[in-house]
């Protein structure tokens, strides 16, 4: 049901559409792996996956915003908080840019947008916070926790280059 409401939005952005649902599916498989890890190389694994999916997803849309120009500024898409608000800091424009995109390409963001939103109030929520506790403190937890972390600091250096 979420791809038809983004898709339906979609007409020349089907390519952006179909990535967001990627995106949204990457990010609700983490926190079921997560939640629903039995031990820790359970866990461990739910990161290692994710670091896998993360790159992979960076790269599809890092392609889209070389087909679709018009899209970088929409740096909020593949950046967290802190990088979004240092790339914000150095693009000031961006908002005019961004009002002009067209209808379907803000629907499609407002919808991961909304979507992460409902992630937090996820009922796997507690079960991945209780896990969290758990194991994080396990060699391979640490381990494969450095490893997603290291694709993502590399994800936010090719959006970064991508997005200017």
């Amino acid at each position: 049901m979420l791809f038809l409401s983004s898709s339906a939005f979609a007409g020349r952005y089907d390519d952006f559409a179909a990535w967001a649902e990627r995106d949204k599916a990457s990010s609700r498989q983490l926190l079921l792996d997560m939640a629903h890890a039995k031990n820790a190389h359970e866990f461990a694994l739910a990161f290692k996956s994710s670091a896998k999916r993360q790159h992979k997803i960076t790269t599809e849309l890092i392609q889209i915003v070389h087909r679709h120009p018009e899209l970088r500024c929409m740096a909020e898409l593949g950046l967290d908080e802190d990088a979004f608000r240092r790339w914000s800091d150095q693009h000031p424009d961006a908002d005019q840019h961004r009002a002009r995109l067209p209808r379907e390409v803000i629907q499609i963001a407002i919808g991961m947008q909304d979507y992460a939103k409902s992630l937090d109030r996820a009922p796997e929520v507690a079960a991945r916070q209780a896990n969290i506790s758990k194991y994080r403190h396990q060699p391979e937890v640490a381990a494969a926790a450095e490893q997603l972390g290291a694709v993502l600091r590399d994800n936010e250096r090719r959006l970064l280059k991508t997005f200017e």
